[in-house]
């Protein structure tokens, strides 16, 4: 695989309004006369425009926080913003991709009208150099020419593209990735981590992603946050200084990246 090329936009913005902010951010939840904590209260900055991975073992509150930042799920305790801006409910400036492909297409409509749906629902970011439309969309996600056809129709590597197509469609200042190359074959994650690689180089946009994989965030990420077990939290905030661009190969094999993947490793799994 060729290696991706990352030509971004220069930040124009003071007080980016793709930052995103947790002031003592936390969840909790009510269950059978008791209190269960799904995270913790946290606070984190991420910077706009950057691509910041969250890992953790199952259960440490990952996609709760994604869902947080998403406004799928209110706090219980402290605040979130975007840019300046409290959040209180799914903000517009916001675009989530889920796991589960199959089910988050409209399979009754084509191709362009699911990627379409998103811009009926868009922010309409003006920051955004590309995929301004539909079609360059579908272009920037390797899918051109295939706005006619039906999701059913392509492989399941194929319908997450038209998932992200649809979300940057939007423009959005902020994509959110739950998880979403977990269920395609190895190949097929390998071309869509290099697609979102693309896709975060030319546009503005700040990437929240959630895995269970530490070798890809360490490949697509500036910044991996690791939480620890059983929401209690933050457990680490790891600076990623490898070069860019980074290719299949040649990263994966630096030293520095098998250090990286070395001291992930311990501190998610407590070994």
């Amino acid at each position: 695989m060729s290696a991706i090329a990352i030509d971004r936009p220069a930040p124009d913005i003071p007080g980016r309004h793709n930052d995103v902010h947790l002031r003592n951010a936390g969840k909790s939840y009510a269950d059978r006369g008791r209190v269960v904590r799904g995270l913790a209260p946290i606070s984190l900055d991420i910077a706009g425009g950057s691509l910041v991975a969250i890992v953790g073992r199952s259960g440490c509150g990952k996609s709760t926080l994604l869902r947080l930042i998403a406004g799928l799920i209110d706090p219980t305790a402290g605040s979130i913003e975007i840019g300046a801006a409290a959040l209180s409910g799914p903000p517009d400036q916001a675009r989530y991709v889920f796991q589960d492909y199959g089910q988050s297409l409209l399979p009754w409509k084509t191709v362009m009208q699911n990627v379409e749906f998103g811009v009926r629902h868009g922010f309409r970011n003006q920051a955004h150099a590309h995929g301004s439309t539909p079609s360059e969309s579908l272009a920037l996600v390797g899918l051109a020419g295939t706005g006619d056809r039906y999701p059913w129709e392509l492989s399941g590597g194929m319908q997450q593209r038209v998932a992200v197509a649809r979300a940057i469609s939007a423009q959005p200042s902020v994509l959110l990735l739950d998880e979403p190359f977990s269920s395609v074959d190895a190949l097929s994650r390998a071309q869509l981590q290099d697609m979102i690689l693309n896709v975060w180089g030319a546009i503005d946009v700040t990437v929240v992603l959630v895995t269970h994989d530490i070798d890809e965030a360490i490949y697509l990420a500036d910044r991996v946050i690791v939480l620890e077990p059983e929401g209690a939290g933050i457990g680490a905030d790891i600076t990623i200084d490898l070069p860019r661009p980074r290719h299949q190969i040649e990263t994966r094999e630096q030293t520095n990246y098998l250090a990286y993947r070395r001291d992930l490793f311990h501190l998610v799994t407590g070994e």
